[in-house]
């Protein structure tokens, strides 16, 4: 439903004042579809709280940024940023550039959806959201991969790329992000939200991050460029 209404709107204010107005109204969709928190932020403000010494606001941001994995075990701090990056930043500028405004909304009502399912404990939709989950991150995950060998450490991203375990759950596309995303830091295998020391690590993972995202923008500006002159 939601979708139907986003395409209706579109519709109503099709080239509304020369598209300022169609302009204007994907850049709100896309903000919204980027949330519910800044990734950035977050690391930042880990980052203050590290400086300060404020062991309970570390721990409440670190809870906050640490992601589980498919079979129950939590991800190191730095893997957490790499796998959050996917899901809540990439992917959406991802289907955005393909469908627009549609896309980043689809992706985001279905991550929403997939966590409401698994606070609920709906079974019939928790499947359905995981395996549309997939598919959609299927894409992203490899793009995003690949563009940490390019952003880090070439040689080391690639080898943990070709040796990630990844499954074909919802989890998938996360897994090897995170894989490749550690290896372009060169981060040792047995980082775990256990024995990681500090935010050191996040916060040259969400370096990576933006050094990746710089790349894809330039890459889609070369890409439209060139559309432009053929």
């Amino acid at each position: 439903v939601p979708l139907l209404v986003l395409v209706f709107a579109q519709w109503l204010i099709y080239d509304a004042l020369a598209g300022a107005v169609d302009i204007l109204f994907a850049a709100v969709v896309l903000l919204y579809s980027l949330g519910p928190r800044d990734l950035d932020s977050q690391v930042g403000e880990l980052a203050e709280a590290e400086a300060a010494e404020d062991r309970t606001r570390i721990e409440s941001i670190s809870a906050e940024l640490l992601v589980e994995q498919a079979d129950g075990s939590t991800r190191g701090l730095a893997e957490s940023v790499l796998a959050s990056a996917l899901r809540r930043v990439f992917a959406v500028l991802f289907w955005f550039s393909v469908l627009g405004p549609l896309g980043a909304l689809a992706y985001r009502l279905t991550r929403e959806t997939r966590r409401l399912a698994d606070e609920q404990t709906r079974p019939g939709l928790k499947p359905a959201t995981e395996y549309l989950l997939f598919l959609l991150d299927w894409i992203p995950a490899r793009m995003l991969a690949g563009l940490f060998t390019l952003a880090g450490c070439y040689e080391s991203a690639v080898e943990r790329w070709r040796n990630c375990e990844a499954g074909n759950n919802a989890d998938a596309g996360a897994d090897l992000v995170a894989c490749a995303g550690s290896g372009a830091l060169q981060l040792a295998d047995d980082v775990s939200a256990e024995n990681e020391p500090d935010a050191i690590t996040a916060r040259a993972a969400m370096g990576l991050v933006w050094r990746a995202l710089v790349i894809f923008v330039a890459l889609l500006g070369l890409s439209t460029v060139s559309g432009w002159l053929l």
